[in-house]
Formats: structure tokens, C-alpha cells, sequence
């Protein structure tokens, strides 16, 4: 929008594109006195070979910003203009707006060639999110001008940008993160009232909702300065809070703004790993922001949802049955993607079958003296066993267990304290993954030799010498 006439209102429009180097100018360009900019999202104005701004303001008097988002714009607002000689805005109030960027060939907050000769400068309550990735100097909330006291900078939340700028103007009752990944730098060393902490408490940075939550350290530490409501409409109260939110429980809704949906979630798999329960997987879905959520769609019917994972585990499932799912993606403004194509799956079939035992030993006779010796059958699944020495015991109140192979078919005990001429029986049952039991004894049944006495031969080639008879 480009103006050049005095008394101008600019309310509740949407001015520019989502993306990267889309608009090759401003989003409102102009000049004139009573400028009202209000209610309006500003983005996307960021084309590097034009230096695209969000507003670029040449000169006026009584310059009113409030309660707009700006994102993503290559400067947020150029204001004054040295071109065609000393064009000054003058009697500047720039409160309650949200700026930040993701992405895009963004370089600086508020530009400002030339210092105002008369009035002020009002940037108070507003939070800023620039997206610093270093102590470069770009992204600087101020740039231009050098020092001029008569622009006041109060009341601010700041973070992930760069604040070297603000030794050049007045500023009081800040607040600064100052940690990764949200790092502000070159927070000002001396400051009344700032506040400088490694979270500032806001409900999700990484998806531009910068309401604050009931812990941060912002409420309450700004300084009044005669406003009466918040980005949102909240009341300010009597000490309000830093940056362009007060605290209000329940104050979680998105920013505006935002309606681009992600993309269709892809490559979806539905896996079946029993009779009540089918997986599925995906590949992430992409989005101008942010993917916050997944929801899961059985049969038409939404199911469940899930949050920063691509799997989903759909439970209580009727044995043997066919389920078709879908995906969609969304994300923190409520967009939402087409769902994904279609893929099936058929929980297990209900397994009613006890295990077949076989293969058991020791079977037949032992060798006399032994003392012990190792119990073994096969089951045709995994099972467990377990065995007694009396028959016709139930499953559950058996007491010897027998140890199973990693496959789970081979199971095997030893048993001790065996004698000599002794038969011995061992009553196995076993039981399956899906609770099948053995009602009938598989009998391992052996003995232990008895120990014969050893037969005494007569001696041979012998021959009698002498004899004498009485």
C-alpha cells in the first residue's frame, strides 16, 4: 500500500505472503501526519534486492503502530527518509506489536535515519523475536541514526535478537533472555529495572506464541506507562508486564496470522503386531512455522493425536479385523494438512490353540549313580513351562519352572537327588503368548539302573600236583 495523503487508518489487514523473498517492496510505503496502523499482520516483505521493509514511513507527525505482528520482513519499519533532504517522523508510538522472523532475508528491526528534532519516540511493550543467529550486529532491534535520547525504548521483551543498538537510545524496564537457543545479544550492562533471565516464560517460543505463562519473570516489572489493555485486550494492571502480553490463564491461542497448512504427511505404513493392536509411521510433514501435531484418523473417525513423534500405536482392536488410517498435520494457527492417502492393515488372528509339546527326554534308563540330569521338551510356539511330580496338577499351581531357549520353543530343568532303582515321572504343562494352557500332562518318565553284583569266574589251566587222601 503506498500513501501520501494525512489522516490515514490502516486496521485488521493482512499485508504480504508467506515464504521467502515474495514481496519485492514494502507493505505500506508513504508519508503524511495522524498515520493509524492497528490489528494487522505485516510479513513477508523481504526481497534482498529491494530491501523490502514491513512499513516504510518517510516523514509525519503523530505516528500510531499498535497491536500488529510483523514477520518476516527485511526491516520491520524504515521510518524517516534522507533522500530527497531531512524528511523526519515525528511523535512516534510504536506499542503493543509482536515482530519476529523465520527465515527469509530479514536484517533489522526498526530503522531510523534521522533523529527526531522535535517530540519522542515511543517503542513500549512490544516483544521482539529477530532471529540473531550471531553477535554480527544484524537483526539489531535499532539501526541508523547513532545516538538519540528522544527515542525511548521501555517495557520490551527481548529475545533471539541483537541489542547493541539500544546504547543509542533511552531505555528502562526490559526484559532479556540471555541463553540458547533464544540468546539475546549485547543486553545492555546498565539498565533500571531490566530484567535478564534464561527463559522468559512464554508459552512456545518456537512456534511465535509469546503469551507468557504464569512463571515468567515478566510479570509485573515493567513500569506504568498509561495503557489500559495488551496485545490480546487483557487489562494492564497497575505494574504491568514486560513485552506486548500480560498473563491470563488459559491465554494459549496462536498468534494471527498464519495460514499456510503444512504438507501431507507421506510414505504412511500400518504394521499389525497382534490381535488388537496396528502401528503406524510416517514421514514429517513441513510448514511455514512449525508441525505441532498429528491426528489420526481410523476409519474416517479421528482416534488420537501425537505430538512431536511419526509413529502411533492404535490399540483395542478386534482380532482378525481390516482398518484403514489417515494422517493430517497442523500446526500451532490451526492450519491443517490434506489427510494422507489411505494404507490398511488386519490385526492378528486370535490364537485358541494350546502348545504341542514333543520331544521330551530323558526317556528309558539311566545309568546306575546318577544323581541328577536335565529335564527337556519342545513346544511347536513360544511358551513358557512349568512341571510337577504329581499328575493332573493345574498350570498355575505348578512349582518347577523350566528355563526356555531365546526362541522360546526348547525348555529345559535340572533335576536332582535320583537313586539307584527308582522310576521317576515329571508332569509338564505349558502355556503361550496368548495364554493357551496344556489340560493334559506331557509325562517325562525315566528310571536309574539298580547296581548287579559282579559274577566270579572259576580260574583255568591250572593242574593238580600232589594229592594225598586219608
Amino acid at each position: 500500500i503506498r500513501s501520501t495523503v494525512p489522516n490515514m487508518t490502516f486496521r485488521n489487514l493482512e499485508l504480504g505472503a508467506e515464504g521467502t523473498n515474495r514481496n519485492g517492496e514494502d507493505g505500506i510505503q508513504g508519508n503524511g501526519d495522524n498515520l493509524l496502523v492497528e490489528n494487522c499482520f505485516i510479513h513477508g516483505n523481504d526481497s534482498v534486492s529491494t530491501h523490502g521493509d514491513g512499513i516504510q514511513w518517510f516523514s509525519g507527525n503523530n505516528i500510531v503502530m499498535r497491536y500488529n505482528i510483523f514477520k518476516n520482513n527485511g526491516q520491520h519499519m524504515m521510518l524517516t527518509e534522507t533522500a530527497w533532504g531531512n524528511d523526519y517522523v515525528t511523535n512516534l508510538e510504536i506499542h503493543h506489536n509482536v515482530f519476529y522472523n523465520r527465515g527469509g532475508d530479514h536484517y533489522n528491526g526498526l530503522s531510523k535515519k534521522l533523529c527526531p528534532p522535535t517530540g519522542i519516540w515511543k517503542v513500549y511493550h512490544n516483544t521482539f523475536d529477530l532471529e540473531s543467529k550471531d553477535d554480527s550486529g544484524y537483526n539489531n532491534i535499532f539501526s541508523g541514526a547513532g545516538s538519540c535520547k528522544a527515542m525511548e525504548f521501555r517495557n520490551n521483551a527481548v529475545l533471539n535478537s541483537h541489542a547493541g543498538s539500544l546504547g543509542n537510545v533511552t531505555h528502562a524496564y526490559n526484559g532479556y533472555d540471555n541463553s540458547a537457543p533464544y540468546l539475546t545479544y549485547q543486553i545492555p550492562s546498565t539498565e533500571t529495572g531490566k530484567v535478564v533471565a534464561a527463559d522468559l516464560g512464554m508459552v512456545d517460543v518456537a512456534n511465535a506464541n509469546y503469551r507468557l505463562m504464569a512463571s515468567s519473570p515478566l510479570i509485573g516489572k515493567g513500569e506504568n506507562l498509561g495503557y489500559t489493555r495488551d496485545f490480546d485486550g487483557n487489562p494492564l494492571p497497575a505494574n504491568p508486564s514486560m513485552g506486548a502480553f500480560e498473563y491470563a490463564s488459559g491465554g494459549t491461542t496462536p498468534l494471527p496470522g498464519d495460514t499456510a497448512a503444512p504438507s501431507v504427511p507421506m510414505n504412511v505404513s500400518a504394521t499389525a503386531v497382534s490381535t488388537s493392536q496396528i502401528n503406524l509411521t510416517w514421514n514429517a510433514s513441513t510448514d511455514n512455522v512449525a508441525v505441532t501435531k498429528y491426528s489420526i484418523y481410523r476409519n474416517g473417525a479421528l482416534v488420537g493425536s501425537t505430538t512431536g513423534v511419526l509413529s502411533y500405536a492404535s490399540q483395542g482392536l478386534a482380532a482378525g479385523t481390516s482398518y484403514t488410517f489417515q494422517v493430517e498435520a497442523s500446526d500451532a494457527a490451526g492450519n491443517k494438512s490434506a489427510k494422507s492417502a489411505s494404507v490398511s492393515a488386519q490385526t492378528m488372528v486370535a490364537d485358541t490353540t494350546e502348545p504341542v509339546r514333543s520331544s521330551g527326554s530323558p526317556m528309558g534308563t539311566l545309568a546306575a549313580g546318577s544323581t541328577s540330569t536335565v529335564i527337556a521338551l519342545s513346544t511347536n510356539e513360544k511358551s513358557t513351562c512349568r512341571y510337577s511330580t504329581n499328575s493332573n496338577t493345574a498350570f498355575a499351581n505348578m512349582t518347577g519352572n523350566l528355563t526356555a531357549s531365546s526362541s522360546g520353543l526348547t525348555h529345559n530343568a535340572n533335576v536332582s537327588g535320583l537313586s539307584n532303582g527308582q522310576t521317576y515321572n515329571y508332569y509338564v504343562r505349558c502355556q503361550d503368548l496368548a495364554g493357551n494352557t496344556n489340560g493334559m500332562d506331557y509325562v517325562i518318565s525315566f528310571s536309574v539302573a539298580q547296581p548287579t553284583d559282579p559274577v566270579v569266574q572259576p580260574p583255568t589251566n591250572f593242574r593238580i600236583k600232589s594229592m594225598r587222601i586219608e
